[in-house]
């Protein structure tokens, strides 16, 4: 049996990188009533729930509030006690006039000083039994004596349910790995830059894997002038030379078991056993003019040139191993050694290569007679597979 020698320093690594990729739980955010209903204040809830709760039935006591008996609620009647309101505001004092016939057959009308209350027929006395406001008190409740009403309109939340999510929770998360990449990511000639970090999930099931990447990359072009130009210039073209691959694991190379094949749009592309391939003059190039200006004048150009894949990229995936993605474009600009484009845009001169490009269609302006090179297959956004 083998030992793997690992150095505490190389787990610890290991172990921080894990944590910066994690996927994070649910959050339990429980909805606000004070959001939901601004309506109402937070005494019409708190009272919502009290009476709630005390609306319910005990096992030896009638002294729920709203729940009386039928004697209690005689009692409350007949006392005037707990009555709705006064009915100072809702009657109406009125005279009864008094009639008699004498001897003669005469009809006379008197009128005495007594008054009666007479309620108005169109005040609603049909209250319900929820808004007769209860005193604490009735349900042995301690403290300060308040009075309670069972308004319905006030809702009801917090409802005791299963379907929250709370962090102590299982992820569903089932995805074998993850790849943290960017879009329009910038590479210029003979630079090395981080595509994107693979991160080996808990669910995977093959200790290897040999993996795919496809990615739509552009290529672009700027530049302003710091004089005026009379003279137009023709004939201006740039092209990717060559790529190549680096894997890295705690920042130690990868030496890959197979080599990594290359191929943009449906062109397979040659490579050699250090990871890198190399394009033809017509795989992936701008070509354009820029025409006269009396002025300082300013051109940028950026083009889809097709979707560069990878594939055969063998790594070991125990769950936890994370790989990083070096990508190296070499780029041609024969143009920067023209003397006149060199005297006039050369310090300005910015190009390059677009991985994950975020679109396909062309930005121009200030060039004329643009072409790129033909055979693209059509865009669709970066992906990793294995097999």
């Amino acid at each position: 049996m083998s030992t793997v020698d690992i150095c505490m320093n190389t787990i610890c690594q290991q172990r921080h990188r894990q944590m910066l990729f994690t996927i994070p739980p649910a959050r339990y955010t429980p909805p606000s009533p004070y959001v939901q209903f601004p309506q109402f204040t937070q005494k019409q809830f708190d009272m919502r729930r009290k009476a709630e709760i005390l609306s319910y039935n005990a096992t030896k006591t009638n002294t729920k509030t709203n729940n009386l008996t039928k004697k209690q609620k005689w009692v409350q009647l007949v006392s005037g006690t707990q009555q709705a309101t006064s009915y100072t505001t809702v009657i109406q004092r009125t005279t009864a006039p008094y009639t008699y016939i004498d001897a003669c057959g005469n009809l006379t009308y008197n009128k005495f000083d007594q008054l009666f209350d007479i309620i108005k027929p169109s005040y609603d006395c049909s209250l319900s039994n929820d808004l007769i406001p209860t005193p604490t008190s009735s349900s042995g409740i301690p403290g300060p004596i308040e009075y309670l009403i069972r308004d319905q309109n006030v809702p009801l939340y917090n409802y005791a349910t299963n379907i929250d999510n709370y962090s102590i929770l299982q992820s569903d998360n089932k995805d074998l790995w993850n790849l943290y990449t960017s879009d329009n990511l910038s590479f210029t000639t003979s630079i090395s830059n981080l595509y994107g970090t693979l991160v080996i999930r808990q669910p995977v099931d093959q200790y290897a894997y040999s993996f795919t990447i496809q990615m739509p990359i552009s290529l672009f072009v700027s530049g302003t002038s710091n004089n005026p130009s009379f003279q137009p210039m023709t004939d201006l073209s740039l092209n990717i030379q060559s790529v190549s691959l680096q894997v890295y694991n705690n920042k130690t190379r990868v030496s890959l078991q197979t080599h990594p094949a290359f191929q943009l749009n449906t062109t397979t592309l040659p490579s050699n056993n250090t990871g890198t391939a190399t394009f033809s003059n017509n795989s992936a190039f701008l070509k354009y003019d820029i025409p006269a200006s009396p002025k300082n004048a300013y051109y940028f150009y950026q083009a889809y040139v097709g979707m560069l894949s990878i594939s055969n990229i063998y790594l070991y995936t125990e769950p936890g191993y994370i790989y990083d993605f070096y990508l190296t474009f070499s780029i041609n600009a024969p143009f920067l050694n023209k003397p006149s484009y060199a005297a006039l845009y050369g310090e300005t001169t910015k190009y390059g290569v677009l991985c994950n490009a975020s679109t396909s269609l062309h930005s121009i302006g200030g060039i004329e007679n643009v072409s790129t090179n033909n055979g693209k297959i059509p865009y669709t956004k970066n992906s990793i597979s294995g097999i």
